[in-house]
């Protein structure tokens, strides 16, 4: 029972993938140097709309099943919604960036098949590492997700570091 209660509270049921609160767990051990990057299926909503939640659902296990193939030394969670977090330890930003751009590239070129046909997806990607983005790693992911938000008001399919973003903005500033 006790194991079973673990896999419920640790385990999102949909993808398989680590829940947000085993992400919250793996940040509180995390060593003094990491990135994170957030993950968000692009115009997931109008797609749940348009083909039905069913659909909608499998798109998100097929994504998860992706992102367990994530190269570079970086752990998926299911953050919540059509929204992924990839935990990367001892990553700076450039491995970070890198690491995100081979995921997005990997899920933007996949064609998924359902019984409503074949279909693709993209995603956009905030990345924030630590300690150079966020000198309290509870605020990491706050960046992370500004950046990742940044990256959707900027076109999506796209990865954003928040380093990069607060870069451009001082400079326009």
């Amino acid at each position: 029972m006790i194991q079973e209660s673990y896999r419920i509270a640790y385990r999102d049921e949909l993808t398989g993938l680590p829940s947000r609160r085993a992400f919250n767990d793996a940040m509180a051990s995390l060593g003094r140097r990491y990135a994170i990057a957030m993950l968000d299926v692009d115009h997931f909503k109008k797609f749940n709309d348009t083909h039905g939640q069913d659909i909608g659902d499998q798109l998100l296990r097929l994504v998860a099943a992706k992102l367990r193939e994530t190269t570079g030394g970086g752990k998926p969670f299911r953050y919540g919604g059509e929204e992924f977090a990839i935990l990367m330890e001892e990553a700076d930003g450039r491995a970070a960036v890198a690491t995100a751009e081979r995921i997005r590239e990997s899920i933007k070129k996949e064609v998924y098949h359902s019984e409503i046909g074949s279909f693709s997806c993209t995603m956009s990607l905030g990345v924030a590492t630590f300690p150079e983005d966020a000198t309290a790693k509870g605020r990491l992911t706050v960046c992370a997700d500004e950046a990742l938000y940044a990256a959707k008001h900027g076109g999506r399919d796209q990865v954003v570091r928040w380093a990069d973003m607060k870069t451009q903005h001082k400079q326009a500033g």
